[in-house]
């Protein structure tokens, strides 16, 4: 198991939605902090702090706009020895010479809304 599995009970319905649309990103697939953002309804910078604070299945998957891993990235779970990009790259992300992943991997915020709606 990469990150926690079960939403916290606690949490106002636009972490609820963050962590739905996050935790239904499809293995093979990647989206940006501000893709995230915008499906949800508030901003890059509050995604990213929330996804270091908290256990989000997938959290993994959410990168820099450029496809590239946040530098402050780190496992929730201490058991997780491989890197974000490892664990990517199994689950069919594809990374270019210069760490950044396949942009034609990411996915829109109309896409991540698609998956939220199919989740509810």
């Amino acid at each position: 198991m990469l990150e926690a599995e079960v939403l916290p009970l606690d949490l106002s319905p636009l972490w609820n939605k963050v962590h739905t649309i996050v935790s239904s990103i499809p293995a093979g697939h990647w989206a940006s902090y501000g893709d995230v953002a915008v499906a949800a309804g508030t901003n890059a910078q509050s995604i990213g702090n929330h996804l270091a604070e908290h256990p989000v299945l997938n959290a993994h998957r959410v990168l820099r706009t450029d496809g590239s891993i946040s530098d402050g990235f780190r496992w929730l779970n201490a058991e997780e020895t491989r890197s974000p990009k490892e664990v990517l790259e199994s689950e069919g992300v594809e990374f270019t010479s210069s760490n950044r992943a396949n942009p034609q991997q990411r996915l829109t915020p109309e896409e991540l809304l698609a998956f939220f709606a199919a989740e509810n």
